[in-house]
């Protein structure tokens, strides 16, 4: 496979070829390159993808149907507050074809909004034991893991081990077993 990133302009584009060995290290190498709106490009060996404008013989563009794979980089999405509202986070980077796959500006996996929810789980935890007061005072609570779409947090006191969630805005509380 060939890979390209066609950099959209206003009036004309430009197709620039990469190195990249597969689809994945072509977004790594495009990436920091490419603006919004552009696309990356996978084309099988031996087809021509690359077309020239007429008027304008410096500049080029993708011919799409002759493209195995297209992707566009676009910048930013719906994220959830942890409040049970949403709000548009626009620092996060992604690829048309894999939207929920979320880049921040050095290429690495976007998780800005996850500490902003870490940080609403904790308070929860916090308003939990409060009300719960003074049954679970002595417990000794872990840093929160975000996993399987989920915040949880394990517990303990000396006598138990717990795991700690959160449901509907309510810390849920199961049961892990005696020490």
């Amino acid at each position: 496979m060939k890979y390209y990133y066609e950099s959209i302009g206003e009036c004309v584009n430009q197709v620039y070829p990469l190195k990249a060995k597969n689809w994945d290290d072509a977004k790594k190498e495009a990436f920091f390159e490419m603006s919004r709106g552009d696309r990356l490009a996978e084309v099988e060996e031996g087809i021509e993808a690359v077309l020239t404008y007429d008027n304008y013989p410096d500049y080029r563009y993708l011919d799409e149907a002759a493209c195995a794979r297209i992707a566009r980089l676009d910048k930013g999405t719906w994220a959830e507050d942890g409040k049970c509202s949403e709000y548009w986070e626009d620092r996060a980077w992604y690829f048309d074809d894999v939207p929920e796959t979320y880049y921040d500006d050095d290429f690495t996996e976007f998780t800005d909004w996850r500490n902003n929810q870490k940080e609403d789980f904790w308070e929860m935890i916090k308003d939990w034991q409060t009300n719960t007061s003074p049954l679970y005072d002595d417990l000794i609570i872990d840093d929160p893991e975000f996993e399987d779409g989920e915040w949880t947090a394990t517990a303990e006191n000396e006598k138990c081990s717990y795991l700690l969630h959160a449901i509907d805005g309510n810390i849920i509380i199961d049961y892990l077993g005696t020490k």
